[in-house]
């Protein structure tokens, strides 16, 4: 049990957090991001045989933010978004930037180059 004078107060580290997630939010982006929260399958551009099961974080008209578990090199990739309208939407991409996020999660953004038919 812990003494009250180590007790944290919650509303205090919450602000810490938020405070945080603003400035993250403060990156030059061209684009306004929203969120979007969706299962994406990644192939990579040289290898079609390596596919990643990942997240999207959010989405602007011209790129995608996603959070993985493994590191992402720049360069072009193919990512499926599935879409209730569109099944599955095919897209190839150029991650931008990678970077490590906890134990064995990284974050990336990846920008928008071309719509690819499907398969």
């Amino acid at each position: 049990m812990r003494e009250a004078s180590e007790t944290v107060d919650l509303h205090e580290i919450v602000r810490v957090f938020l405070s945080e997630a603003r400035e993250g939010a403060a990156e030059r982006r061209a684009d306004k991001r929203e969120s979007f929260f969706q299962p994406i399958t990644l192939v990579l551009e040289d290898d079609p045989r390596r596919r990643y099961s990942c997240f999207s974080r959010d989405i602007s008209a011209t790129g995608i933010g996603l959070l993985h578990c493994m590191a992402l090199e720049a360069g072009e990739v193919v990512l499926t978004i599935p879409n209730k309208s569109q099944g599955n939407v095919r897209i190839r991409s150029k991650i931008v930037w990678c970077r490590p996020c906890g134990e064995g999660w990284f974050l990336s953004g990846a920008r928008f180059v071309e719509v690819l038919a499907s398969k």
